[in-house]
């Protein structure tokens, strides 16, 4: 379900202003009238269903949302209960994270939009010893930001998935082992099968609060990094398919980890 994820809290009277692309977004990408009804992401997590009023005409007409519903000329009402079936169905006990060692740089576009898709909370883009050379990455931030909020809206998710700055793989296994909360489970996605490589299933031992998918650049992940996160905590992980583009490995290594994780307990047999 779409949401519009607002820049800024509602001022003293509960109205958002509508401007510049926002407006755009509204008017001729949802194709919103006045009175129409569409749920909001305040940047302090609230959902909330808010009313869309036009004011002016022309090149001088201006928006804004506020609060409270409104009855609709044909276009649904989208939020209210809709927002509550959202969050509902969201709810989960782990947090998912993506540790990704950087491609060439218009690949990551993709991988970050499928990130905030699946509702990751954080990607950890890693420096590694096989990534191609990737430029000004700082200068791209804008882009980033208006990448994930774009697939926030368009997805509907509540998480607000973070970009971190790259870092190498040592300082990305850092990270992982300070922020992780226990149980926690980290994968990493292995092109081949080798004596330390197992199935996905059988890393889960009990439901992790934290996990995380480390998955390699186009020349894949070098031995000593690999070594390095196996340290950390993360285990080999070996899927029997085809050889996956390295966008199509993203989204397949953190999909298949919430789909085992978040049915857990269909699967999982007590011993």
């Amino acid at each position: 379900m779409r949401q519009f994820v607002a820049p800024e809290l509602p001022d003293a009277k509960g109205r958002v202003p509508v401007r510049g692309k926002d407006y755009a977004y509204l008017r001729q990408t949802l194709r919103l009238s006045g009175g129409n009804v569409i749920d909001v992401r305040l940047p302090d997590g609230r959902l909330l269903p808010m009313t869309l009023r036009f004011a002016g005409a022309g090149r001088t007409q201006s928006a804004v949302l506020e609060p409270g519903n409104s009855i609709l000329d044909g276009a649904a009402q989208t939020g209210g209960l809709a927002a509550e079936q959202v969050e509902r169905g969201f709810y989960r006990d782990t947090t998912f994270y993506l540790f990704q060692f950087l491609p060439k740089i218009q690949k990551f576009d993709t991988i970050l939009r499928q990130a905030v898709e699946t509702g990751v909370t954080a990607v950890v883009p890693i420096t590694g010893e096989y990534s191609p050379p990737q430029g000004d990455f700082t200068a791209r931030r804008e882009r980033f930001r208006r990448i994930v909020r774009e697939a926030r809206q368009q997805c509907g998710s509540p998480v607000e998935t973070e970009l971190l700055d790259p870092v190498p793989v040592e300082e990305a296994a850092d990270w992982w082992k300070q922020n992780r909360t226990e149980p926690s489970l980290g994968i990493i996605l292995s092109e081949y099968a080798a004596k330390d490589t197992a199935a996905l299933h059988g890393r889960v031992k009990t439901l992790p609060c934290s996990a995380a998918a480390a998955v390699g650049s186009e020349g894949g992940v070098s031995p000593a990094e690999r070594v390095c996160l196996i340290q950390a905590g993360f285990a080999p992980v070996h899927f029997p398919v085809n050889v996956l583009r390295v966008e199509t490995a993203a989204l397949y290594g953190i999909a298949a980890l919430e789909s085992v994780i978040m049915e857990y307990a269909s699967w999982h047999v007590n011993e």
